[in-house]
């Protein structure tokens, strides 16, 4: 079991969710081997986060719920079916349209903001690209130990929320056993281009801040039909969630200097490109 790092800052609205994720990792069987809570992170609209450190890597711990840009720009909220699907600029969305999902699943966000020079992204962070998703994913399999009740997506997963399955190694099953990461990732759907919802409950869905064509970007999926995390292509409109991670120096020095961070790949190759 490994020791941990709790900052404890309370949020009037978000305090109860923030304890029940504590107290599931302080008290969980972690089984990696560089894994710390450490402090919260606060976004523009002052919404709290916990974070996670898994590897080197300074992952949030929750989805992004932010309403703005960093600079203080609204992100237009849009509900109607037909104008989320005419839209060819920043929007964000709550599943079936519904605030109350917004408190463990994040809000639902068009690529369009990923790709924003008014970052979506609180200060120091930024949505990770292909190559920083592959390196949480390498450094997992590398730590993760071989066992048919311990797969990356169940150790990315929250131990709630997830439709429960007889099947061995899926998300589904033996629900209490996931989130040994601590990522702790809600089954939060996605809306999809034509604008209606789907998938919650069974599907968390990334985006990377990579594009994999012009009309495709690279995301990051898990499920409860797949033991593995999947790496795939989506159309740029549809709604999905956003997990940031923290900068590290060679990122905030590309950021100063106003170059084009959505780009940076942190010296992975993605060979699909």
């Amino acid at each position: 079991v490994q020791s941990y790092k709790i900052w404890s800052k309370k949020s009037q609205n978000h305090n109860k969710f923030l304890s029940d994720f504590v107290r599931e990792i302080k008290f969980g069987k972690n089984k990696y081997k560089s894994i710390d809570i450490i402090e919260n992170l606060t976004d523009i609209d002052g919404n709290i986060y916990k974070t996670v450190k898994i590897g080197n890597q300074i992952w949030m711990a929750e989805n992004l719920r932010v309403s703005r840009y960093r600079n203080g720009d609204s992100i237009p909220l849009i509900e109607d079916i037909r104008d989320w699907l005419n839209s060819e600029s920043g929007a964000y969305c709550n599943y079936n349209n519904n605030f109350e999902n917004e408190t463990k699943n994040g809000k639902l966000y068009n690529w369009y903001c990923v790709n924003d020079n008014r970052h979506i992204a609180p200060k120091g962070w930024h949505v990770p690209s292909y190559a920083d998703w592959n390196i949480l994913i390498d450094y997992m399999n590398n730590n993760i130990p071989e066992t048919n009740d311990l797969k990356i997506v169940k150790s990315l997963a929250a131990k709630s929320e997830w439709i429960e399955d007889s099947k061995n190694g899926i998300i589904g099953n033996n629900i209490l056993s996931n989130n040994n990461s601590g990522f702790n990732s809600f089954p939060s759907g996605f809306r999809n281009k034509n604008g209606l919802y789907n998938g919650i409950g069974e599907y968390a869905i990334w985006w990377s801040s990579t594009e994999s064509s012009g009309y495709y970007v690279d995301c990051f999926e898990i499920s409860n039909y797949d033991e593995e995390i999947q790496n795939v292509n989506y159309d740029k409109e549809i709604g999905m969630s956003i997990r940031c991670i923290k900068n590290d120096e060679e990122f905030e020095k590309i950021e100063n200097l106003g170059l084009n961070n959505y780009n940076y790949n942190s010296n992975y190759e993605n060979s699909s490109m």
